[in-house]
Formats: structure tokens, C-alpha cells, sequence
């Protein structure tokens, strides 16, 4: 009696071992990723000076800017944070964009590719884009590095709020600029 019961307690764990097996792959590619990488279309070796900026952003505070200054001291790149707004009733913040651009260009460095004739960019490369609405390709939450020449730029939203109509209402945005690889 004893053996008959330890085969099917060894059948059934093995029958559970293979449930599993089959079930993870549907797991895992249900779960999104908490960090998302990209390298920007910029290379180079130039490097910004590391810093963290905590960013409160509302309707009130819609814009943020700064010219970021590279490791010696010297001015390198122009930051500007800027609202993609609804227009008409019911005004108010869709989405929040990151720009990161060198002195003398508007060309957002935060992108893989500058071309132009890239209408839209797929998947993990809209790093620069905070959007809250249901077809976001980047989950708000998610950490975002972007390698631009020799630093990382690493993005991070918290503390989202949004009203009834899905519009940010406020966030805090914290951009770092590190001079080495982030763990993870």
C-alpha cells in the first residue's frame, strides 16, 4: 500500500514539474519589463557631469529645462521636459516629453536613430515619452537608460497622478547622468 501511494505522489509531482514547465513561458511573456535600454544615436566619448534631478512636474509646472555641463565643467547639453497637452475641453497634460539635445541642434539624442524618415519609432524606443494611456509602448513606471556617447541617462517616473479623464495630473520625474553602466 505504501509503495502505491509514493508512485502516485512521484506521478503526480512530475505531472505538476511538466504544468509548470508548459505554464512559465505564458508567465514570463506576461510580465513587462521594469527597465527598458536603448544607446543613442550619438556616439562619442564626451561624458556629462554625474548628477540626479528630481523633477515636480504639474499643470502648473509644465515645463522643466537646463543646460547640462560635461565632466569638466563645460556646458555639453540642453534638457528640456515638456507637456504634450489636450487641446479644447477638458485641457490638460496627455503625456510628458524628455528632450536631451546638443547646444547648437534640436535633434533629441535620447532617440537610437535621427533620421527623419523614421516615422515612428517601435517597442522600448519611446524612452523619452511618459504616456499614461493604454496603448503606451513603455509602461510609466519602468526605468529607462539611454547610453548618449559616454553616459548614461536614466529615467524614472513616480508618483503619478492622474485625473478622471487618464490626464497626468502631477509626477516626479528623477533623470540621473552617470558616467557608468547602471546595475540591473
Amino acid at each position: 500500500m505504501l509503495g502505491k501511494r509514493t508512485r502516485i505522489l512521484v506521478g503526480v509531482k512530475r505531472l505538476l514539474e511538466i504544468a509548470l514547465l508548459l505554464c512559465l513561458p505564458v508567465v514570463m511573456a506576461a510580465q513587462t519589463p521594469s527597465n527598458y535600454r536603448i544607446k543613442s544615436w550619438k556616439t562619442g566619448t564626451a561624458q556629462a557631469e554625474p548628477q540626479t534631478l528630481n523633477i515636480t512636474l504639474s499643470g502648473a509646472d509644465r515645463t522643466y529645462s537646463k543646460i547640462i555641463n560635461d565632466a569638466s565643467g563645460h556646458p555639453l547639453y540642453r534638457l528640456l521636459v515638456r507637456p504634450a497637452a489636450f487641446i479644447g475641453p477638458g485641457d490638460g497634460v496627455a503625456a510628458w516629453h524628455v528632450y536631451l539635445t546638443t547646444l547648437n541642434s534640436n535633434d533629441n539624442l535620447l532617440l537610437p536613430s535621427n533620421s527623419v524618415q523614421q516615422e515612428e519609432y517601435e517597442g522600448p524606443d519611446y524612452l523619452w515619452w511618459f504616456y499614461p494611456g493604454k496603448n503606451r509602448l513603455v509602461p510609466m513606471g519602468a526605468t529607462r537608460v539611454v547610453q548618449v556617447e559616454g553616459s548614461y541617462v536614466i529615467l524614472k517616473a513616480q508618483d503619478v497622478r492622474l485625473n478622471g479623464l487618464g490626464q497626468v495630473e502631477n509626477m516626479q520625474l528623477t533623470i540621473t547622468f552617470s558616467n557608468t553602466p547602471p546595475a540591473g
